[in-house]
């Protein structure tokens, strides 16, 4: 069902399309005409739509006249056809009107006299008897959430380019078909609350369309306060099946929306909301087209595939790995099991670049984020987006929402001044913020950049021996004294307010990248700002990791934390009282972290000197671990350690390497919280 009302709506929206700019004598265009409206016909009569498929079928037997060259009133005829487009389409938009479509209207009595084109018997009967009932079918409603979710951004998007340009009407007309969509749907689908609030916002938009009503900084807030509600109303849909009344009460808001109308119309009676068909006329003539580009697929036959094809390249590689097939002398075969390796190879890129989403819309929320928090602080603020089209692994875009709003919030809290402040520094009283994505190898960078007054390190460490964080005589580094700011419960601010002040946030930063086995390293220079770089694997699929040798076993440590690796010189090794083994590397002392005794295997090598130190950097903290051998650089299928190993610290996955042999895949943040504790 869900299907058939997806392609319903792309047919009706290309009909629409075709007939702004059809001509009577135009075959081809007839043509393609009479095979939308057969499409509908079809569709509708399946999915039990029979009134609004009775439309369509008196709709096909117009154009067929019109091809014949039978219509007795050409421009009569294509008047009909025209007022028959709209008629589905309020038919399909808002049930209520359904019954408008058998009764009372003169398109079926005007059709009849013109063309001899009777109405259905019992098309009535047919309405009361056969609507349709998507009381059962979920997944109709998790569609609507998934897509109405999608054009709230949408809003929220071209809301904050409407307050810059406040007479853009394509913004405005972007918005209205926003809220306009949504009413259609939640008409259809009876979500009686969420359609009458839709509706009402849309006529509001409708006035703003017509120049009935300008566009102020009270109407975009209003507009933004009516995404949060829908957006609410959603949320309730999600987990309860259906929004409650009353929870989320709606009469303060149409109050609001009739005291806009009418104090800010032009005067005289408000006209009925435009037919969508006045919308795609504008798209026609800007040169804007509807196209479908994309095709949905459920996420978890997506990752069925993604398993799949991991299996298949562990496959592939034990066979190429085989001592049996090492010793078969065969050109042929050895040319086949390479053309099979490439074409593996290039079926785990695929199916893998089929989890990649742009972070386009994560990205562009933010915009919405700083607004607010402008408001709310009186800062002045202008954030910039850059690599918008860069694409991340769709099983992390929604766990960067959270720490993206705590980083935006501490920029304009903690970093941006207010004017005053900046313009006596020498500053615009406009602070900037640079939110930026970018690929690097296997890793996506994220970075926040403010041009504040940075972090004030002074204030950070006595904040920290206030909170028994940090020793009276303890000596940090600038970078160890910077990562105090990701302490659970840790803050700055003197008072509690509504942006900050209750040490929740950076925290979470912290662990949701390190649950993305990623990191976060800050640069801050006093005075001109901050810069927090963010960085998480391409994909959560495949790892891209040094393969290194502890005693029998094998790990693989991800290569995004290895900065180095070395053969130390004895005298480069001391043990300092209280302090453990250290190696020295380049006049800086490390810890030792022997990866044997953490993972109890029997070591090669038991000195540093004689092993492999493998120098690891994690919040701003670099250690070595010790290793007996390196195998090489390689990319992983990362495979879960079931729930035996669940909650397994040091440990983040596994793999099966190319011998069949199984490889444990290294956390780098648990193996130093671990080895600290030691």
């Amino acid at each position: 069902m869900a299907e058939d009302l997806t392609e319903l709506a792309k047919a009706v929206d290309q009909l629409t399309l075709q007939m702004v700019m059809i001509e009577p004598d135009d075959l081809m265009s007839l043509g393609s005409l009479l095979r939308e409206i057969e499409k509908i016909e079809n569709i509708c009569l399946e999915s039990g739509l029979k009134p609004v498929g009775a439309l369509g079928g008196a709709l096909k037997r117009l154009i067929e006249k019109a091809i014949l060259n039978e219509l007795k009133d050409v421009h009569r005829g294509f008047h009909l056809m025209g007022r028959g487009i709209e008629l589905i389409q309020k038919g399909l938009s808002d049930p209520e009107q359904a019954q408008f479509l058998v009764d009372g209207d003169s398109f079926w009595k005007e059709i009849e006299s013109l063309e001899g084109i009777a109405r259905p018997d019992g098309l009535r009967e047919s309405l009361e008897r056969e609507s349709p009932d998507l009381t059962g079918d979920g997944q109709v409603y998790n569609d609507f959430i998934s897509e109405a979710t999608e054009h709230l951004e949408t809003v929220e998007l071209n809301i904050i380019s409407l307050e810059r340009s406040p007479n853009d009407k394509e913004r405005v007309n972007a918005i209205f078909r926003a809220f306009h969509t949504i009413k259609g749907v939640s008409g259809f689908l009876d979500l009686q609350q969420i359609n009458r609030f839709s509706h009402a916002v849309e006529a509001l938009l409708d006035d703003a369309r017509n120049d009935r009503l300008p566009i102020t900084g009270e109407v975009t807030d209003f507009i933004l306060e009516a995404v949060d509600l829908l957006r609410n109303m959603i949320r309730e849909l999600k987990s309860a099946g259906q929004p409650d009344p009353s929870r989320l009460e709606i009469e303060p808001y149409l109050e609001r929306i009739e005291r806009l109308r009418d104090g800010k119309r032009s005067g005289g009676r408000t006209a009925a909301p435009t037919p969508v068909a006045e919308t795609f006329r504008e798209q026609k003539k800007d040169g804007l087209a509807l196209t479908a580009s994309s095709v949905k697929v459920d996420a978890r036959k997506l990752d069925k595939l993604i398993d799949i094809v991991g299996e298949l390249v562990i496959a592939q590689s034990l066979v190429q790995q085989n001592p049996v097939f090492l010793a078969i002398n065969d050109q042929k075969l050895s040319q086949d099991i390479s053309q099979l390796k490439r074409i593996t190879t290039e079926l785990q890129k695929t199916s893998t670049a089929l989890r990649m989403i742009p972070v386009r819309q994560t990205f562009q929320r933010m915009v919405r984020v700083v607004r607010d928090l402008c408001s709310k602080s009186g800062k002045m603020a202008e954030l910039v987006l850059s690599g918008e089209d860069t694409e991340i692994d769709r099983s992390m875009v929604d766990a960067l929402y959270d720490p993206l709003v705590h980083m935006m919030r501490n920029a304009v809290d903690h970093g941006i001044e207010t004017p005053e402040r900046r313009k006596a520094r020498g500053k615009a009283e406009k602070g900037r913020i640079d939110l930026r994505a970018y690929q690097k190898g296997g890793h996506i960078i994220i970075e926040i950049e403010d041009d504040g007054q940075g972090l004030d390190r002074a204030r950070i460490a006595q904040k920290a021996r206030e909170r028994g964080l940090l020793m009276d005589d303890a000596m940090l580094s600038e970078h160890q004294i910077d990562n105090l700011i990701f302490e659970p419960g840790f803050s700055t601010a003197d008072k509690i307010t509504d942006v900050s002040g209750r040490g929740v946030g950076m925290d979470v930063v912290k662990q949701t990248f390190e649950k993305l086995k990623g990191k976060v390293e800050i640069v801050s220079t006093k005075g001109l700002g901050s810069r927090f770089v963010m960085l998480v694997p391409l994909t959560l699929a495949i790892v891209d990791g040094v393969q290194v040798r502890v005693g029998a076993e094998q790990y693989i440590i991800p290569a995004a934390f290895v900065k180095e690796i070395l053969r130390p010189a004895q005298e480069d090794v001391v043990t300092i009282h209280n302090e453990g083994e250290l190696v020295k590397v380049r006049s800086t002392l490390l810890p030792v972290v022997r990866l044997h005794n953490l993972f109890r295997v029997v070591p090669h090598k038991k000195d540093p000197w004689e092993a492999l130190i493998v120098v690891a950097e994690c919040n701003g903290q670099q250690k070595g671990l010790m290793i007996d051998g390196l195998i090489g650089k390689r990319e992983v299928v990362i495979k879960s350690l079931g729930r035996a190993f669940e909650g397994s610290r040091g440990l983040s996955g596994a793999t099966i390497l190319g011998d069949g042999r199984v490889g444990l895949i290294l956390d780098i943040h648990g193996i130093f919280e671990i080895s600290q504790a030691a």
